[in-house]
């Protein structure tokens, strides 16, 4: 039995409810984020350890005020003499923050970097070895630019090609970016960058489900008509298919794929994975909510409930209620 005497409420209200809950969401969540999760989850000394890391490293260099930031030159022989120095020197893996933190690794042979850092031995290297007194490879010598890579004119001043130049420049940056990955090899650094990431997975989890359980899910207990501070200012109601009051704990599984969504966050803490994720729900469950007659979601549809008008609605206690009044009015 179906009660006719629900009104359906309009699209327009339904948004306007869903955005002032939203507003009210958010406000919570800059407060809780900003205020006071970011001291409980504070990663102030990893962010310290892993910055000097990367100045000790060369990757941050001072500006001309001072400030250090990452290497950004036109001129490849800014980012080859960082590549050559941490790799070949032990001006990072000699120095004293790195001792500190127990950094047991040692700078690369010049043949380790030959065979790692220039490719010499393969068919896509600019380098090539040099040779001892005997015509000999000499692999203990760092391999050099091959000739093709100067001009004809001024080969013995050593002047590039301005191909040679964007092909270094393109090298020696990518091997400037790789370093930040070396990084990790260290265990202090990936300890330090995954507690970073860690404690910025709990602040935005703790930051998110506390305004979530206290505009969304807890209010609909409260009221007959599950009400959230935006559905009851727009008087937008949740009442069962037959038009009945809703039972409470249903109201309690419209909530359950919102939780499912934010817990992933727990799992996968990489943000360009989780945003099409949250969007294509959110997206799909309004395009849901716009194809039906009664502007039903897909939380409205798993959680057995319709939309109403509550001012223009008359909605009764149970079915008994509702058969009762129908046969009252066939009299």
């Amino acid at each position: 039995m179906i009660n006719k005497k629900v009104a359906y409420s309009k699209m327009s209200f339904r948004f306007l409810g869903v955005l002032i809950d939203f507003f009210l969401f958010g406000v919570l969540f800059f407060v809780l984020s900003s205020f006071v999760f970011r001291y409980t989850f504070d990663s102030q000394a990893e962010d310290n350890l892993i910055a000097t890391a990367q100045v000790e490293s060369g990757l941050l260099v001072k500006d001309k005020n001072g400030y250090y930031q990452q290497l950004h030159s036109s001129d490849y022989e800014d980012y080859k003499e960082v590549v050559e120095t941490y790799y070949l020197t032990d001006k990072y893996f000699g120095s004293e923050f790195y001792k500190e933190n127990s950094g047991d690794r040692k700078p690369y042979t010049i043949k380790e970097y030959n065979t790692k850092i220039l490719e010499l031995g393969t068919d896509y290297t600019y380098f090539e070895y040099q040779y001892d007194e005997n015509n000999n490879i000499d692999e203990n010598k760092l391999g050099i630019l091959k000739e093709e890579n100067y001009t004809e004119n001024d080969r013995e001043n050593g002047t590039l090609t301005i191909e040679a130049k964007n092909n270094l420049m393109v090298f020696y940056s990518r091997h400037y970016r790789e370093i930040y990955s070396d990084l990790y090899k260290d265990n202090f650094y990936s300890i330090a960058r995954e507690s970073v990431i860690n404690k910025g997975v709990y602040r935005i989890f703790c930051s998110a489900i506390i305004p979530y359980v206290l505009v969304f899910a807890i209010p609909p207990l409260t009221n007959k008509y599950g009400f959230t501070l935006g559905r009851f200012l727009t008087k937008v109601g949740l009442v069962s298919k037959d038009g009945i009051y809703q039972k409470r704990y249903f109201f309690l599984i419209r909530n359950i794929p919102t939780i499912i969504l934010l817990c992933i966050i727990l799992i996968e803490d990489n943000i360009f994975v989780l945003a099409p994720i949250y969007g294509a729900f959110f997206l799909f469950n309004w395009l849901a909510t716009l194809m039906n007659r009664e502007n039903a979601s897909i939380l409205d549809l798993i959680s057995f409930s319709r939309v109403c008008n509550t001012k223009e609605s008359t909605i009764y206690e149970n079915l008994e209620e509702l058969e009762a009044d129908q046969e009252n009015g066939e009299d």
